[in-house]
């Protein structure tokens, strides 16, 4: 238990660190490190299993990633965003998300940004939907 709350304590400072950091870290390290700060808020909101609050940080790290044409991260939030919206029962948008960053990354080819996960999280959301309807 004092192990859980240690580590609830060490994200709530983590997340209380990164957002009052954020408008610095863009203006000293560019938007395209705000877009990782976005994604490591979103992530520490989805390891906590608080997956709306972890999209809304996706969306702002999506709408930073579109702006700079930084196609690998726009992917990975449209990922996450598929995966959140999955895990909140939400198939519908979960699949949309997913085929929106399956056709990015198919398109910049490669594995680099992780298109065997995406390709995988979106199977067993297939999987999911397909079993369930039955």
């Amino acid at each position: 238990m004092a192990t859980l709350l240690d580590k609830n304590s060490e994200y709530s400072r983590a997340l209380t660190i990164l957002e009052e950091h954020l408008e610095a870290i863009a203006i000293s390290w560019g938007k395209r490190e705000k877009c990782r700060a976005y994604q490591m808020i979103s992530r520490i909101y989805r390891n906590n299993n608080d997956f709306a609050q972890s999209n809304v940080y996706c969306e702002r790290q999506l709408s930073v990633a579109k702006k700079t044409n930084n196609l690998e991260s726009e992917t990975s939030a449209l990922h996450v965003l598929g995966y959140n919206y999955g895990r909140m029962g939400d198939y519908g948008k979960a699949m949309a998300y997913l085929g929106q960053a399956l056709a990015i990354a198919s398109e910049l080819g490669g594995d680099r940004i992780g298109l065997t996960v995406v390709h995988e999280t979106l199977h067993t959301f297939y999987q999911l939907v397909t079993t369930s309807t039955k």
